[in-house]
């Protein structure tokens, strides 16, 4: 029983991650989605971005949710833990830095992540989660993994850190927000609207920015 409460648990927390893409769509980013909406090519294209945001979001999160809550998440802290809350955040966005990294100079991965690409053009918020299903898990799911694993959050922290991993995902593939003035040390949306202009710089996503290490 527990296995499919945990299940409606991690589609609970689908559904909130891709109403907010798509509210984050239709109003921060809404000049940009009347206009790719406006032509057949990029409104298709949306779509089949949205229909895999659905399937990563909706599938692959409920499926691995349970197996974090059984096997990573601690039953003896019953609050929320700051620490433990910005540990996870870094250690996750490390893990996704180096996958990234590495699937934009090995071939063989960036077969995975080339997907992702194909909206260069049309970014907007949603957009953040249209990956493949081999990239969803290889550079979102697995380094939450090895987060859960090293810090050991209870639920509600591990919750939120993915809330606000997931919250920042959407806001760096917002064109809206690329001139609004960022922290110091975290990914700006101008610097990953570049990424996907020239793909050779600034792999850091979604808040850490890692990159000053690779460069």
């Amino acid at each position: 029983m527990s296995f499919f409460l945990d299940m409606f648990s991690g589609l609970l927390l689908g559904l909130l991650i891709l109403f907010e893409g798509i509210f984050m769509d239709r109003f921060l980013s809404y000049d940009d989605y009347t206009e790719l909406i406006k032509n057949k090519t990029t409104r298709q294209l949306y779509n089949e971005g949205i229909q895999t945001v659905k399937q990563n979001l909706l599938v692959l999160t409920p499926i691995s949710y349970p197996i974090v809550m059984q096997t990573l998440i601690s039953t003896q802290k019953n609050y929320f833990s700051v620490v433990d809350c910005i540990l996870f955040i870094c250690i996750h966005n490390f893990g996704y830095f180096c996958m990234h990294k590495l699937m934009h100079t090995h071939p063989r991965l960036y077969n995975f992540h080339s997907f992702h690409h194909r909206f260069d053009k049309i970014l907007i918020p949603s957009i953040g989660n249209a990956t493949s299903k081999s990239e969803f898990m290889l550079a979102y799911v697995i380094p939450a993994f090895i987060a859960g694993y090293v810090t050991v959050p209870n639920e509600i922290t591990f919750v939120v850190s993915v809330y606000i991993i997931s919250f920042f995902n959407h806001c760096i593939h917002c064109r809206p927000l690329q001139h609004v003035s960022w922290l110091p040390g975290f990914v700006t949306p101008l610097q990953h609207i570049q990424h996907h202009e020239y793909r050779n710089k600034h792999y850091s996503a979604s808040i850490v920015n890692y990159d000053w290490i690779y460069e």
